[in-house]
């Protein structure tokens, strides 16, 4: 009778345990699935081993990179910033921002993708899986291999190299674009314009402070004397007028502070073959002495009341812009000069 009682104690008892064992299997069932799922959404610039929506099947993706939409977006203000140097940065911003965009290897189908920038979709369950894996994945973001190939020669770098480079490449060209001493601005952006005022300096004393001879010995010397002494102050100089040429986007019947360019031949001149300097003619100027600027002949002297723009160099000729000028009466026969479209302001 006793037995009969402890076999049917430890039947209770073993059913008693396999129903808690149910229970505790089917309340964990539910956490292990919503883990799956956050980590199914997750994925790496690598192939990872994930189940296709498309052909229900568990297969190893593959990995495609694709160019970021916002890279246009990103090229149009790298090129309004930098100019022709955007042609270095954008080839190497263009291989870091590039996304993973994974997809199955049966179906071809697009499975997700690893975006370079962007806000999550899901930000908690995205956090705490970035939390997880943030060190393997600047682990692995690091020591990527980049090749380029340059004829025969090949060079290998690692990605954090790669961005480094980018990185120290990008404050170099910025302090040379706003830092730098500019043909067309002020030594640095934050200077206040001066005031023009008139100043007696002859022809022959500019080209000793800062003519194309001193420019090429020294430019840095020479742009701290003309900033000093001439930048937008007025001068009275006489030279010999050689050709006239519009500016290039004028508005018909829209007034110009810049209409026309009078290319000028000064004494002593700084080159046999080209003008010394650009004399700009106003809307205003060009419609009240249309008649005079229509008889202009080469070799005419002219006198000129005008105030330095900028200085020219190799690529640029000096530019004042004119506020006063007449015919002295004055001739000089001049050859023929070379104009060159790209010097003229």
């Amino acid at each position: 009778m006793s037995k009969t009682r402890d076999n049917k104690k430890k039947n209770d008892d073993f059913e008693i345990e396999e129903t808690t064992t149910k229970q505790e299997v089917s309340n964990t069932a539910p956490q292990q699935q919503q883990v799956a799922d956050i980590e199914d959404t997750h994925y790496d610039i690598d192939p990872m081993r994930k189940k296709c929506t498309y052909c229900n099947v568990e297969v190893v993706t593959y990995v495609e990179h694709e160019g970021h939409p916002l890279f246009m977006l990103f090229a149009m203000i790298t090129i309004f910033i930098f100019g022709f140097l955007c042609l270095i940065i954008l080839p190497i911003a263009y291989m870091v921002t590039k996304n993973a965009v994974h997809r199955c290897s049966r179906c071809l189908q697009k499975l997700g993708e690893k975006k370079m920038f962007g806000l999550p979709s899901n930000f908690t369950d995205e956090v705490q899986i970035s939390l997880l894996l943030v060190n393997q994945f600047a682990y692995q973001f690091l020591i990527q291999i980049w090749q380029f190939r340059l004829g025969k020669c090949h060079v290998v770098i690692s990605r954090g190299y790669a961005v480094g480079v980018l990185v120290i490449f990008t404050i170099l060209s910025m302090y040379y674009v706003y830092m730098r001493p500019s043909y067309s601005t002020h030594l640095s952006p934050y200077e206040v314009p001066k005031e023009s005022r008139p100043i007696s300096y002859s022809w022959e004393e500019f080209l000793n402070d800062c003519g194309g001879a001193v420019i090429v010995e020294n430019n840095v010397h020479a742009r701290n004397i003309f900033n000093q002494k001439y930048e937008s102050n007025i001068v009275t100089w006489q030279g010999f007028f050689a050709e006239s040429k519009v500016a290039q986007g004028i508005v018909p019947f829209i007034g110009s502070s810049h209409h026309m360019n009078f290319l000028i031949k000064m004494s002593p001149s700084e080159s046999p073959l080209y003008p010394d300097l650009v004399l700009s003619i106003s809307s205003k100027q060009w419609n009240e002495k249309k008649q005079i600027i229509n008889n202009l002949k080469k070799g005419d002297e002219l006198k000129f009341k005008a105030q330095i723009v900028t200085l020219g160099n190799e690529f640029k000729l000096h530019h004042l812009h004119c506020e006063e000028f007449e015919l002295t009466g004055g001739f000089k026969e001049i050859n023929d000069i070379i104009i060159r479209e790209s010097t003229l302001p």
